[in-house]
Formats: structure tokens, C-alpha cells, sequence
């Protein structure tokens, strides 16, 4: 016995969101022995249609065909007399493909009975129910022809669908072999391989029908087929055949292709043409759409996920499928977009170990092809080879077509070499009985709010749209856990995920109030959302007094919480650094993250994502430049933007994120407070920060402050929603003691012996050695004859004014001028002093404001004059704790000098002039001391000659004579 088997192929199948096969038993054989030496091989005759009871084409979308035909003749010839062949092919076929339109359904579940391969050998023995058509042959030999019942029979391993028949008695069984044509429209398509020389088989017609169970085929079923009568079956109404449900306007068509044993070659004859379909608009679709994260599933009860932490997701889109002859087919799916709701969006902490699928772009027209490369290879039916790293999910799919579902998972497309270019996608890949499918889904992210919108439909690489075939359910689910790719919206409440599911049809649906369908589906966040307590830390890594040590800072918050917004942080006083041994970098460069080394003064990491295994971001570099914003100095922080197999594009250009800070100078203690904004969204990802790592630790740049009381670091913390944290950290220097506290001071007056009106002068000096304890305060007790000046007090700038600009006080409130040097600016800090007239002190105050660097610093002196003995006092009771070289305080005699003569007094040749001074440092050390004050420019004196000389000088000179 020969038996005619397909060999069998490796479809390359569905989509995820239909994801399904159907098979069409296409008959086409052949069995032939002659051969033409004339004529090449070719078809002469190929044909294919649907048709409604009576004969009239079926042209309704999702309409449930009478039948379905398919005619194939080969060119052939008169056999020479006497050979027994009276026609003869030109060439023996050796294969045949028959491909379907796209949509045209032919189910092979349909009967529910299959007949099995033993029960074909054992001609007549195939159950009568498992008739689903019938086979007309003409061969050469003898002229034979006749009918032979087409099977629905049990597939062969890997196969989807098959059809085979026993033909004219000659025991030569014929098998054809359905599959789908997973790398283009999955369409259907039959094919019978190898097909035997014995017989000439030249024309065969393939009927199948649309219901196999009807009484009109009881004459012609099973056996009935060669041999007549009746064979009537239970009626089970349910239909073989399914017509497209797209109404495009065109013609639809079936093409074949087959060679010959003599010329291996694959010819194409012309198509053949079938009426395009029309009545889309009858077609319904009724879709029921499930979106949860997976919390709920995990957690065993219906309790709602937490807020804010990684999820995976679940899937579950049905559509009913109640095929009956009576009625039109569900329409199918064209296109699927699912918009999550705003809140749930991808989680940064997934790049962790994440790799990603890859796939080569077909090269564009006259170019060589690329492949094989790729990894899923889209548009082609090779097995997929995406690692295990890419997978994120998994996807089953159930289609009325196939008795088992197509199961396979859900892989992470690579970036911007995906059939979309988009910076996400992903690929479903769904297998099962031969079928293999694959469909490309493009992820967008709205880049205001992250919100994530999936969308499969039309793929790019090979032009053709979700598959038409039919399916009832969808099950996607998005794995969870540390790395899941997903996080739940941070707020409590009700959320909602969207989903518009177009069906096959026209562009513009004829009835929007049904096409395209628009189903629901919620969620509710009811645990650990919306607060917001970040924990701060800050300090230096060795807290010696005055001593040199890099400055941490950490800022972390818990999942649920609202994201960082902005942060702003204020060291304690004298916690500094040497901005004089820093090139400061300027702009553009700041801005670009392009600083160079020479302004490197730490690093910088971060974790995004939810979860206890967030994604850290590492490599971020901390550089100091100028001006920014308003402020004298600022902070240009470069951090990477490349997490895992994902580059994004940050504000210094693709891979890097700037984020610029100011640095402000408090006047009155030197302290420092950073203020910068945190970025909280790159193209679409929420970057969900959930620890922030900033090391400032430049070799020699910061250092203590040479103050032992207990300090603090603190600041307030912003939410992306407005919501504010005030945070502190204690901090306190060590060993302050080890200190040396020996400033020198030094004062002095011009000389003056008469009272005019330009007062008196003085002028104080006070130097430093490096490593010392600063200053914290300075209180002297002027000489009694060098009082205030009244006349000039009553001139004192007003506080509200001094306030709003000291520029703006009047001329006659400044007094004189100061200058401090630091080592740690690279110039002097100067400018005037003023008298300052503060409403709730006696006596004006003496305020400097020294300038440089774009620094300001005001050293203000509360001023005490005695009503008992007139005399003035200073006291400067908060200094800066920051190092100095040298202070210099000049109170010049002017016309609004601050201080006057005593009347009488000679500064020249009179009593000294002294002036007590108690010099406090910041580590508790006290100098006490009586300063002496200089006069300058006093005439030098003339010493008198003695009586002895002058008789000498007589005697030289002669004397009188």
C-alpha cells in the first residue's frame, strides 16, 4: 500500500491577543507515473471559491459558507495508443501548496469524531462523522475517475490540522497537511508533499463543507461517496467554515504552487480570484477585558496591592465564541491597545539583570538581507532564540480551532532596534500542535506622567495586522516579585485601565457606538499610600575639629510614599570647603555635564525602583561651578542614565542626566544650604528615587568646623505633590581642645591734638594661623576718649531699608570699611560699614558687608554706650567659624566718622590710649588683653642741646671776643 503523507511544516503562528491557527484542509494531490518530454510541467487549470447553498459565491463577512472548492489541473496530453494512459501530465507533481485568503476559516474541531491513520488503511473503516468533504479525481490510467470521502482526521505530531482521503480504490491515500503562514497574514494553507509517480493523476476537484453534518451530504459521506445511499450522522450544526470578516473592497485570493518530479522548481500559476466580503457593519464584537496586578492573585485573597511597589500584571481578555450556523461569525480582531491606568508604570528596579530579545530589521529594497541575526526573527517562521533574561511574562491563548491552547511568553524588545524604534516593546510569542506565533507590541509612555499604553496591531516588519482568526480568551500574565516590571500607583483609590479593541472591518467603524469596542476593567489601592517621611542622614567621615574629611549625604523613602521632588540641605556653621583649591566650572559646561577634573569634587548614586532590590545608578560625578541661579556658587551633578540594556535620553543628551544645584552662603554664620530639584521622570519612566548618595570627598576641600556645641545638618525635603519633610541630623565636631587659639590683635588712631569736625579714627587688625580655632566673638571697650559720635549715630541706616538693599542707605550712615582674608576663597572679602538702626536696640549697630567671590557676609557689632561713664563698647558676638588669615577694620576721620575726640585730648605726647579686649575662639579658648592703640602720624620730637654742649660748640666757633 502507498500512502501520500505531507511533510510536515513548522507554522509559525498567532498573536497574543488571537493567537490561533486554523487549518485548512486544502486538498491537493496528485498521482502520476508519465511524463511529457514535449511540454514543460505546468498548471493549466486552478480555481477556489466559497459558495452559498445553491451555488451563488458567499460574499456576507463572517458568513458560515455552504461549501468551499477547490479545482487544480495540470497541463497534459493524449497518451500514446495503446499505452493504457489515454492523458498524461506534462511532468509527474511531486508537491502542491494551496494558500487561503487570510481569514477564510476552515476548523478543524468542527466534528467530534477524527478518523485515525489505521482506520484510513482499512478503506471504508473511517467513522462517517469524521467526513467533512469529498474528492474528485481524474487520472490518466484507463481514463479513471470518482469521488473519495475526505476525512477530518487525527493529526500527526506537530501538525494542526489534517485532511487525507483513500483515493478510487487504489489504496493510494492521500494527506493533506494544514498550516499557518506565520511569516505573513497568518492565512491558511494546505500542502501534500512527495506525491507518488505511480498513477497520472493530471485534475482534481476538493469540496469541503461548511456544515459537515447536514442531510444534504448524507449522499455523498464516507463511504456513500464512491458507493451511494445514504450515510446520515448526528446533526450537530456547527460549521467548518468561516468567511473573512474584513470588508477592504478588493477581490480576495488564493494562490498555489507546485513542481514536478522532472523540474524541481516551484511554479505560481495566476490566482485565483473570490468576491471581496461585505456586510462588515452586521458583525459584533463583545469582548470582557481583566487588568490586576498580581498582588491581589499572590496574596490569596481580594484584599488590594500596596502602593507604590513592584507588580507584575494579569491579562484576561475573553470573547465569546457560540459558532452555530445560524447566526454570523464574532468579528475578529484588527488591532488591541490597552492604556494602563495613570499611576502604574514601568519600574526602574526591573533593569536589574534584565536583558533584551533582539530582532534584524529586513534590509530596505535592493540591499542584502541581514538575517539570521536576530533573535526572534520577525516575518519568518525560524525557531525563536530570545534569552531567558528578555522573558517577563507568559501568555496563553484558546482558540475554538485548536483542541489544546498556544502557550509561550512574553519577551522585552531591544531598544530603538525594535519594529517600532521605540524605546519599549515587547514580543508574545504563543506555540502549540505545529502552530507558532509571533507578534510584535509596541509599548508608549506618556513622558508628562509615565502612563504606559500597549498597543498590537498593524507589525511593521511584514505589513500584515493581528491575525484573522477567531479566539475566546487571552491570558497574559506579566511575571512579579523584586524585579517585576511594573509598580502600582503610589495614591490610594480606584483605578481603571482602558482598552480600545478594534475589529476587522473598515478604518472607520460604521457604528462608533459598538465598533470599535471600548471594555473596562479596575483595581482599588487601599494599603500604604500617600504619605510622605523620608529619612535623612548627613556627617563627615572623620569629625575631628577644623580636621579635613569628605561629607556624606543620604536621603531615602519607602515604597508607597510620594516620589522626591526637591531637597535642600543647610551644613552647620563652619562645615566649609576650600573653594580656593577648586577651578570653578562655568557655562555651557555645567549645564552639558561637561565639567572638567579640575572642578571634581565628588560622586554621586542613586536607587530607582520599588522594591527591596531597587536599581542602583552609579558613576555620578559632582562637580562646583560659578554662579547659578541667582546664587555664588553651584553644584553641576552628572548621573548615568543607562540602566540595564536601556539608554535614556536625560537633559545632557542620551545616557546623562545634569542636575544642577545652587549653593547659597548664609551672611551671618557662613553656613551653606544647597537647594536643587530632583528629576523625577525620564522620556516617559518614572524614575521612582528611592535612596539618593551624594560623597563630597576631594582630597583637602571640606573640613569641620573647629566648634564643639552639638550642630545639626538639616533641610526640608519636597514631594513631586507638594508635600513637605523637615529633616535634621545631629552633628558635632571632636577634640577641640588640640586647638591652638593665639590670634593677634592690633589697633590704631590717626593723630589728632584738636577736635575738628571729622572726628576721630581707628582702625582694628586681627591675623590668624592656619589650623587654629576661628573666631566666635569680639568684644572691646573703647577708650573714653574716643567716644561715639552722635551726630553721626543719628544718621544710622534704617533697618527695613538695610534690609531690602544695604546699597540703598544714605551716605552719611557708612562709617568705614572692612577686609577679611580667607584661605578659602581665592580673594579678599570687602567692603563698607555701616551704622544700622534696629528698632528694638538702644543704639545702632556697627554692620559690615564684605564682598567677594560673589559671597556676602555681615559681621554685625551690638554697640553699648555706658550712661554712667560715656564709655563705647563693641561686642561682635557671632562669627563665622571659618579660617582667616587677616581681619581689617578701618573707621576713618571723616565728616560722619563714628567716633569723636574727647576736647582737650592729645593723642600725641599725652597718655596712652587703651582699649580692653576679650577675644573668644569657637573652641571655648579666651583672650583677654588690654590693647594698646597706636597713634599714627605724630611729628617726630627735637631733643634740646644740654649746657655743655653748647659751651663746646662756642669754643669750636671761636665764642665772643
Amino acid at each position: 500500500m502507498t500512502k501520500l503523507r505531507a511533510i510536515s511544516a513548522t507554522p509559525i503562528g498567532v498573536v497574543i491577543l488571537l493567537a490561533t491557527v486554523t487549518f485548512t484542509y486544502i486538498w491537493v494531490a496528485g498521482l502520476v507515473c508519465a511524463s511529457s518530454e514535449a511540454a514543460p510541467f505546468g498548471i493549466e487549470r486552478f480555481e477556489s471559491g466559497i459558495i452559498e447553498q445553491g451555488g451563488a459565491p458567499a460574499v456576507q463577512a463572517g458568513f458560515h459558507p455552504y461549501a468551499m472548492t477547490t479545482t487544480i489541473t495540470f497541463d497534459h496530453h493524449e497518451g500514446k495508443s495503446g499505452s493504457g494512459f489515454p492523458f498524461v501530465p506534462n511532468g509527474d507533481p511531486k508537491a502542491v501548496e494551496v494558500s487561503l485568503p487570510a481569514g477564510l476559516i476552515v476548523n478543524p474541531t468542527t466534528t467530534e469524531v477524527r478518523c485515525t491513520e489505521s482506520e484510513l488503511e482499512n478503506s471504508g473503516a473511517c467513522p462517517d462523522a469524521a467526513a467533512v468533504g469529498v474528492a474528485e479525481l481524474h487520472v490518466g490510467l484507463d481514463g479513471a475517475e470518482g469521488k473519495a470521502a475526505v476525512y477530518n482526521m487525527v493529526p500527526s505530531q506537530g501538525v494542526p490540522g489534517e485532511l487525507a482521503f483513500n483515493g478510487l480504490g487504489l489504496d493510494l491515500i492521500v494527506h493533506i497537511i494544514g498550516k499557518v503562514r506565520s511569516d505573513s497574514d497568518y492565512g491558511i494553507s494546505a500542502e501534500v508533499a512527495d506525491i507518488t509517480q505511480r498513477s497520472a493523476l493530471y485534475s482534481t476537484t476538493l469540496t469541503l463543507w461548511g456544515d459537515p453534518s447536514a442531510e444534504s451530504h448524507d449522499g455523498e459521506r464516507g463511504a456513500c461517496a464512491e458507493n451511494g445511499g445514504s450515510c446520515p450522522v448526528p446533526r450537530l450544526n456547527r460549521p467548518l467554515l468561516i468567511a473573512p470578516s474584513s470588508c477592504t473592497g478588493e477581490t480576495l485570493k488564493a494562490t498555489m504552487r507546485a513542481d514536478s518530479w522532472q523540474e524541481p522548481e516551484f511554479i505560481e500559476p495566476p490566482v485565483a480570484e473570490l468576491p471581496g466580503m461585505t456586510g462588515c457593519d452586521k458583525l459584533e464584537l463583545h469582548p470582557t477585558l481583566s487588568v490586576e496586578p498580581t498582588g491581589i492573585e499572590e496574596s490569596g485573597g481580594p484584599e488590594a496591592p500596596t502602593a507604590g511597589s513592584p507588580t507584575g500584571l494579569n491579562v484576561d481578555l475573553k470573547v465569546p465564541r457560540e459558532e452555530s450556523l445560524n447566526g454570523l461569525a464574532e468579528a475578529d480582531l484588527r488591532e488591541a491597545t490597552v492604556t494602563l491606568p495613570a499611576g502604574m508604570s514601568v519600574s526602574p528596579a526591573a533593569a536589574g539583570g534584565l536583558e533584551v530579545c533582539t530582532d534584524t530589521p529586513e534590509p530596505a529594497r535592493g540591499e542584502e538581507p541581514e538575517r539570521p541575526g536576530g533573535e526572534i526573527e520577525l516575518g519568518s517562521m525560524a525557531s525563536v532564540k530570545c534569552p531567558d533574561g528578555s522573558k517577563i511574562g507568559t501568555v496563553e491563548v484558546v482558540t475554538p480551532l485548536l483542541e489544546h491552547p498556544l502557550v509561550g511568553s512574553v519577551y522585552v524588545a531591544q531598544q530603538g532596534a525594535n519594529p517600532f524604534g521605540s524605546l519599549f516593546a515587547l514580543y508574545v510569542v504563543a506555540e502549540g500542535s505545529g502552530v507558532q506565533a509571533k507578534l510584535p507590541g509596541e509599548i508608549k509612555l506618556d513622558e508628562a506622567t509615565g502612563q504606559l499604553t500597549a498597543r498590537f496591531g498593524k507589525n511593521p516588519i511584514t505589513g500584515y495586522y493581528l491575525p484573522q482568526v477567531p479566539f475566546s480568551e487571552l491570558k497574559m500574565h506579566i511575571f512579579g516579585g523584586p524585579k517585576a516590571p511594573l509598580v502600582t500607583p503610589q495614591a490610594c483609590g480606584a483605578y481603571t485601565a482602558n482598552s480600545v479593541l478594534t475589529p476587522y472591518g473598515s478604518e472607520t467603524p460604521a457604528e462608533p457606538a459598538s465598533l470599535p469596542a471600548e471594555p473596562q476593567s479596575g483595581f482599588a489601592i487601599s494599603l500604604d499610600c500617600g504619605g510622605f517621611a523620608p529619612v535623612f542622614t548627613a556627617g563627615t567621615a572623620d569629625n575631628q575639629a577644623g580636621g579635613f574629611s569628605p561629607v556624606a549625604v543620604t536621603l531615602s523613602r519607602r515604597d508607597g510614599e510620594q516620589n522626591f521632588g526637591g531637597i535642600s540641605v543647610t551644613t552647620p556653621p563652619g562645615l566649609l570647603g576650600m573653594l580656593s583649591k577648586v577651578a570653578l566650572c562655568g557655562e555651557p559646561q555645567a549645564s552639558q555635564g561637561t565639567c572638567g577634573a579640575e572642578s571634581l569634587i565628588g560622586e554621586a548614586a542613586a536607587a530607582a525602583g520599588p522594591g527591596e532590590d531597587p536599581y542602583w545608578v552609579k558613576g555620578g560625578r559632582v562637580y562646583l561651578t560659578g554662579s547659578y541661579n541667582g546664587a555664588p556658587f553651584g553644584l553641576s551633578i552628572v548621573v548615568p542614565t543607562v540602566a540595564g540594556p536601556f539608554t535614556l535620553k536625560g537633559s545632557g543628551g542620551p545616557g546623562t542626566e545634569v542636575v544642577q544645584a545652587l549653593i547659597k552662603v548664609n551672611p551671618h554664620t557662613g553656613a551653606l544650604t544647597v537647594t536643587g530639584a530632583l528629576p523625577s521622570i525620564l522620556q516617559g519612566v518614572p524614575l521612582d528615587i528611592q535612596q539618593i548618595y551624594v560623597d563630597i570627598n576631594r582630597g583637602g576641600f571640606t573640613f569641620n568646623p573647629t566648634s564643639c556645641d552639638a550642630l545639626s545638618v538639616g533641610g526640608t525635603i519636597t514631594s513631586t505633590l507638594g508635600a513637605q519633610a523637615y529633616v535634621s541630623n545631629r552633628f558635632q565636631a571632636t577634640d577641640c581642645g588640640a586647638l591652638a587659639f593665639k590670634p593677634s590683635f592690633s589697633a590704631s588712631t590717626q593723630a589728632s591734638d584738636r577736635v575738628n569736625g571729622n572726628g576721630a579714627s581707628l582702625t582694628v587688625k586681627v591675623t590668624q594661623h592656619t589650623g587654629e580655632a576661628g573666631i566666635r566673638s569680639v568684644h572691646l571697650e573703647l577708650p573714653k576718649k574716643l567716644p561715639s559720635r552722635l551726630t553721626t549715630l543719628h544718621k544710622a541706616c534704617l533697618e527695613a531699608r538695610f534690609d531690602a538693599n544695604p546699597a540703598a542707605c544714605l551716605a552719611g550712615s557708612i562709617v568705614g570699611t572692612g577686609v577679611v582674608h580667607t584661605p578659602v576663597l581665592p580673594v579678599p572679602l570687602e567692603g563698607p560699614a555701616y551704622l544700622v538702626s534696629h528698632g528694638g536696640a538702644q543704639f545702632p549697630e556697627l554692620v559690615f558687608v564684605l564682598q567677594g567671590e560673589g559671597v556676602t557676609i555681615e559681621l554685625t557689632g551690638e554697640t553699648h554706650i555706658s550712661s554712667k561713664t560715656s564709655i563705647t563698647s563693641s561686642t561682635f558676638g557671632s562669627v563665622p567659624d571659618a579660617p582667616i588669615s587677616s581681619f581689617e577694620a578701618n573707621l576713618p576721620e571723616q565728616s560722619n566718622s563714628a567716633l569723636a575726640l574727647v576736647r582737650g585730648t592729645k593723642l600725641c605726647g599725652g597718655s596712652s590710649l587703651t582699649m580692653p579686649t576679650t577675644i573668644t575662639g569657637q573652641n571655648g579658648a579666651q583672650i583677654k588683653q588690654t590693647t594698646k592703640i597706636a597713634v599714627a602720624g605724630c611729628p617726630k620730637k627735637h631733643k634740646k642741646a644740654s649746657k655743655a654742649k653748647k659751651k663746646s660748640r662756642r669754643r669750636r666757633g671761636g665764642g665772643k671776643r
